[in-house]
């Protein structure tokens, strides 16, 4: 077995994984905020270059990348803020009341295959 060894860029902290499918170490670095940034703005200069030529079919497809790799990225900043303000302890009153709030799998809250109702309603 292989040895992945995985650096978060942002977080400053190295993960490894010893029983990596292969053979040998293989190392990542990972910064996937500022990855899903250059994304969009890939995709959007992308999406450009096709509204020029007038071909609208590729044209929307990369102005739908653009917008899942923007949505990513403001994933990956409001994480990242909230990680770092819940330690603050001016940011207490606005932590979640409930202990369980982030534990809870989204699916049973939010109800997403039953017409919007909750699981248990």
């Amino acid at each position: 077995m292989g040895t992945h060894v995985i650096i978060d860029t942002r977080t400053k902290q190295v993960r490894a994984s010893l029983d990596a499918p292969g053979e040998g170490t293989t190392m990542f670095a990972v910064d996937l905020i500022g990855d899903t940034w250059d994304d969009f703005a890939y995709f959007s200069e992308q999406a450009a270059r096709f509204e020029g030529s007038r071909d609208l079919r590729l044209r929307n497809r990369y102005v739908r990348a653009a917008i899942a790799a923007l949505f990513s990225h403001f994933d990956g900043v409001v994480c990242d803020l909230f990680t770092n303000l819940r330690k603050e302890s001016a940011f207490e009153p606005y932590l979640p009341k409930r202990p369980d709030f982030l534990s809870r799998p989204v699916a049973a809250t939010v109800g997403v295959a039953g017409g919007g109702r909750s699981a248990s309603a």
